[in-house]
């Protein structure tokens, strides 16, 4: 299938190389700075275009991607989705409700397939914790968890590299742009949560909005906890990711915070624990997880079937995010 990518960022450069893994490619690229855009094709061997909303008129992709900082994607998608063009939209969708809400509007308006890229849920690990849950293997939840540390000094405040983080009229912070991963992965295990309590703390003294720490207790609504332990401020890196259920445990573990190594098992009837190696680190495998995700996409276009991380999953993410960011600015419980 052709891509077109709205967006040419670092993260980028997965999506196309997790393309090329599938058989697909971009067909153009468009940033509003336009050298980036030229780095990409020329990387890529596509066109670097102009006029994004011409394009989509003349050649019209199989699908758009969009990769621009959340705060700025309501244009591009409108003018994607005004076009009945299916939308794979980079994770978070949106820093604030309100745009949200025009997205899921317009997402009602036009009724075009959207996807977003919350690609940890398609990588091998995740996969079978997932599969044991909804089959049942390890019963109802009693306590799901994100523990996550990493990224070191970079993100205390010093050294870190101008980009549209550090632009205080786009910056939001690690609770909403990156535990929307998270969140999203706990809940397709245990459904949505029915309250919020968190604490969060900035390290950067210039951006004191830009959360580098966030400690989240969540009640989940069919019952059970949730808890998300996460840092950007970590010099020591590890991930540990669990489902705790009435029938069994399974924990995916790593060596930084979103490698995906192994997937260890222990149910009721089961003697010892099981571990599958699946080797699966960010820095070496990313290409894989995004071409998994692009399948995944690419397979419900051209068979009607379900998408897991539709438009609603991201959405559901912002609130948990928002509300966590909520409690811990007034000190409350926040009940969803």
């Amino acid at each position: 299938m052709k891509v077109l990518f709205i967006g040419t960022g670092v993260i980028t450069y997965a999506h196309a190389d997790g393309l090329k893994l599938i058989g697909s490619e971009p067909s153009a690229c468009y940033d509003i700075f336009k050298p980036s855009a030229e780095r990409f094709a020329k990387t890529y061997g596509c066109e670097a275009i102009d006029d994004y909303k011409e394009y989509l008129d003349k050649e019209r992709p199989d699908y758009v991607l969009i990769c621009t900082p959340p705060g700025v994607r309501l244009e591009y998608m409108e003018e994607v989705m005004s076009r009945g063009i299916p939308l794979y939209i980079e994770k978070p969708i949106a820093t604030n409700m309100e745009d949200a809400i025009k997205m899921q509007e317009m997402a009602e308006k036009y009724k075009v397939p959207i996807m977003v890229n919350f690609v940890h849920c398609y990588r091998p690990a995740y996969e079978q914790m997932y599969k044991l849950v909804k089959d049942g293997v390890l019963g109802d939840p009693i306590n799901v968890f994100s523990h996550r540390f990493g990224q070191g000094a970079g993100f205390r405040g010093r050294n870190m590299a101008a980009s549209w983080r550090t632009n205080p009229k786009l910056v939001c912070g690690m609770t909403i742009e990156s535990l929307s991963h998270d969140i999203t992965m706990m809940t397709a295990l245990c459904g949505d949560f029915k309250t919020v309590a968190a604490n969060v703390k900035a390290t950067v003294d210039s951006l004191p909005t830009f959360d580098t720490n966030s400690a989240i207790s969540m009640e989940i609504a069919k019952g059970g906890i949730a808890t998300i332990s996460a840092s950007w401020s970590s010099d020591i890196a590890f991930s540990m990711r669990g489902y705790v259920g009435t029938k069994g445990t399974a924990i995916v573990r790593g060596g930084g915070q979103f490698d995906l190594e192994d997937c260890i098992v222990k149910t009721d009837d089961m003697p010892y624990e099981q571990v599958t190696n699946y080797h699966d680190t960010y820095d070496n495998t990313l290409a894989q997880g995004m071409a998994n995700a692009h399948k995944h996409f690419q397979d419900a276009l051209t068979t009607g079937s379900e998408i897991r991380t539709p438009l609603e999953s991201g959405i559901a993410a912002l609130k948990v995010s928002l509300a966590a960011l909520k409690s811990d600015k007034e000190k409350v419980v926040v009940t969803l």
